[in-house]
């Protein structure tokens, strides 16, 4: 909201109808009675507070909440606030459990690589080892007989 119309809504305010005009200049006799910045958010609520006799404690209470200022409000945005860091927290949480999961599943992913290559080392070697074997006794590698065995 712009300041013009803060204004024009402080302007409005009930003063007419519970202080008059002199009740509404009256305000601005002293820095100390000018209204903050959440006083023109919730006029009515400054009004009542500003006229102590002619406001009570819960009306002034329930014009603040009317206007969603006050200490319920502020309370309730408190509450909001540490709700949405709290759920903020949690998302948190879960992206960095997926960071993780991602990770172990490379990792995994790597090992697996590692073990398929050692595995296929070792074959390797093994059927060189049997091939190296077979001509040794003289057999065909592909375990035909040899001319001295037949």
């Amino acid at each position: 909201m712009s300041g013009a119309a803060f204004g024009v809504r402080f302007a409005k305010a009930p003063y007419p109808d519970r202080t008059g005009q002199d009740g509404r200049d009256a305000v601005w006799a002293h820095p100390d009675l000018l209204p903050t910045s959440d006083d023109l958010e919730m006029p009515e609520a400054f009004v009542m507070s500003s006229n102590p006799d002619q406001a009570s404690s819960f009306e002034v209470e329930l014009a603040a909440m009317a206007s969603g200022a006050g200490p319920l409000a502020e309370a309730a945005a408190e509450a909001d606030a540490a709700q949405r860091a709290e759920e903020a927290d949690e998302k948190d949480v879960v992206r960095e459990a997926e960071e993780i999961e991602e990770e172990a599943a490379e990792q995994q992913a790597e090992d697996d690589a590692e073990v398929l290559e050692e595995a296929e080392e070792i074959v390797d070697a093994e059927a060189e080892d049997i091939a190296d074997q077979a001509k040794r006794d003289g057999d065909d590698p592909d375990g035909k007989p040899g001319p001295s065995r037949g």
